[in-house]
């Protein structure tokens, strides 16, 4: 029994070896917890069987139901770092306890925390690093953080105070330059970890408005409109993991350069897909 048990995990640990994989939580607003152990769980699980895995939160986790709003956050921020989260971007709910008690609570943050269209308006300098670096499995992967400009809505000025919140041409000119920067960096895939959506309301702020006029941009996580989409859009991979930690999206990059996008359903279980349930492919170039 032990040699059997020792020869699966061999051959999965095979199996994966070189496999760059995304793992994306969205819009949990405090409303399930255990969506950071089952995604923790699954980064475990995938590193064990030979891949590396990037964890990524992409907006609207420290406001919600009580278990977040008690803490302004906090306790969203320790689980994360206990699931062991790697980078994490911002929505508009981030700022509803105000921006010096959003950094105030990040400092206990683990993992990057990146935005690039939220500026100081007296340096524009980025609040948080507009992006991140990583070497995993022999790429360079570049990240970048955008977040809508619905972060200006949120009532009261001692909210967002006198941040610049970069929007329409100027927020497609922050992508380009996101863009630019990491592949001058040498990095051979860009990643968009965007707090957009696809919502009408939101155009022309919208994931679809930025992957039209944005080149270089491999794989789009989305979120602010809670829906699901593991799928191409404007040429290029987009996963969206709904809300409420009711799903955790998936994206496997191959050896060959192959894309895969699943997601991840079930409160429970996180069911992997049988082989061919995939829900978007984007072949190797």
């Amino acid at each position: 029994m032990t040699l059997l048990v020792l020869l699966t995990a061999a051959a999965a640990a095979e199996e994966r070896t070189g496999q760059v994989v995304f793992l994306c939580t969205t819009d949990v607003h405090g409303k399930n917890p255990s969506v950071y152990q089952a995604a923790g769980a699954w980064k475990s699980r995938l590193e064990s069987e030979g891949a590396a895995v990037l964890l990524l939160e992409n907006g609207d986790y420290l406001w919600g139901d009580p278990w977040v709003n008690r803490d302004h956050g906090a306790s969203a921020v320790e689980a994360m770092n206990q699931a062991g989260y790697d980078v994490a971007g911002l929505g508009n709910h981030e700022f509803e306890w105000g921006t010096e008690e959003l950094q105030n609570v990040m400092m206990n943050a683990e993992f990057s925390v990146i935005c690039a269209n939220l500026r100081k308006p007296d340096t524009d300098e980025p609040l948080f690093a507009a992006h991140t670096i990583r070497e995993l499995a022999g790429h360079r992967i570049g990240v970048f953080g955008l977040t809508t400009p619905d972060v200006a809505e949120i009532p009261g000025e001692e909210r967002t105070g006198t941040l610049c919140v970069e929007a329409d041409e100027a927020l497609v000119l922050r992508a380009q330059t996101e863009v630019d920067t990491l592949r001058a960096s040498g990095c051979d895939f860009v990643v968009c970890l965007g707090h957009l959506g696809t919502s009408g309301s939101s155009k022309p702020n919208r994931s679809r408005d930025i992957l039209r006029q944005v080149s270089g941009i491999d794989l789009f996580l989305d979120g602010h409109s809670h829906a699901l989409h593991a799928r191409m859009l404007e040429g290029t991979m987009q996963v969206q993991a709904g809300e409420y930690g009711e799903t955790i999206g998936m994206a496997v990059l191959d050896t060959d350069g192959q894309l895969t996008a699943f997601l991840l359903r079930g409160t429970d279980a996180y069911a992997l897909p049988e082989e061919g349930e995939c829900a978007a492919v984007l072949p190797a170039s």
